[in-house]
């Protein structure tokens, strides 16, 4: 089973991180025991969804094994959109990939009044981190994979756009925070995940980081693993418990940096610039 990983990390304040799975691994045996619920799509789905509506979508589609296969996570990720395409072109609809007005109103037609979809038992499994056994700050979430990696400048800026519908100032980006946040990225691919902040707490005890990064306070969150856009890694990743999503949101941070290194992420935080 390949697993993948993400951790947070912040000196002084709390700590947490996650260990993630990205696909079902083969041979898994889902469960199907259902839910019935009345089907009907009120809003808009397209690649940045996630929720119910989301969760609705799927379980229906899912109903057609030649439409959609996957899991039903709850979040818009590739194969959905695939499978939107697929029912589409079933409908003789525009193939956006998105389950605009014109799509939802077919969907609704088709499976409102058709005594229910039911709504797979093995969701929970999917998009919900929980908590890994034996690691002092390990959470796990199966989440499938994107199509492409976001760039550090890709999640730099999903993150400001994050924080600034969660009602938080915007971060500055620090060359001296992205540096050290490509150094702990590229330590992490290569020595094959996470690191349980490992070499970030080394790093803050045998050297004087106040000067070398010119912040009193700083604060790490990374992951490993994951294929995600930089949208999906802050809004499904690391918004995935509250730890992470805290972290991230704080007020208490006024800079931070970001490091890629293949699937590797590295967000380093700075508060108090000296």
């Amino acid at each position: 089973m390949k697993k993948t990983y993400i951790s947070l990390f912040v000196l002084f304040l709390a700590v947490a991180y996650f260990i993630g799975i990205p696909r079902a691994p083969k041979g898994e045996t889902r469960q199907d025991q259902t839910t019935k619920v009345n089907i009907l799509l009120t809003e808009d789905l397209g690649a940045d969804s996630s929720g119910e509506q989301v969760a609705i979508l799927q379980s229906a589609l899912r109903s057609d094994s030649s439409l959609y296969t996957g899991p039903v996570s709850g979040f818009f990720t590739v194969t959905t959109k695939d499978a939107v395409i697929r029912f589409q072109k079933k409908h003789l609809l525009p193939q956006t990939g998105e389950m605009d007005l014109m799509s939802r109103l077919k969907f609704n037609e088709i499976y409102e009044n058709s005594n229910g979809v039911g709504l797979y038992g093995g969701r929970e499994k999917w998009g919900v981190a929980e908590k890994v056994a034996g690691t002092q700050y390990g959470w796990s979430m199966k989440m499938e994979n994107d199509f492409t990696m976001g760039t550090a400048q890709d999640i730099f800026f999903a993150l400001n756009r994050y924080r600034s519908k969660k009602n938080s100032v915007e971060l500055n980006w620090n060359g001296s925070l992205a540096n050290f946040a490509q150094q702990r990225a590229q330590s992490l691919t290569k020595n094959g995940g996470v690191d349980d902040h490992k070499g970030f707490r080394e790093y803050m005890h045998n050297s004087d980081y106040r000067k070398t990064l010119g912040f009193s306070r700083v604060g790490e969150n990374t992951s490993c693993g994951y294929r995600m856009t930089g949208t999906h890694m802050i809004e499904w990743i690391f918004a995935g418990d509250a730890p992470h999503d805290d972290n991230q949101l704080s007020e208490k941070w006024s800079a931070v940096g970001v490091g890629v290194s293949g699937t590797c992420v590295s967000l380093v935080f700075g508060y108090n610039r000296e």
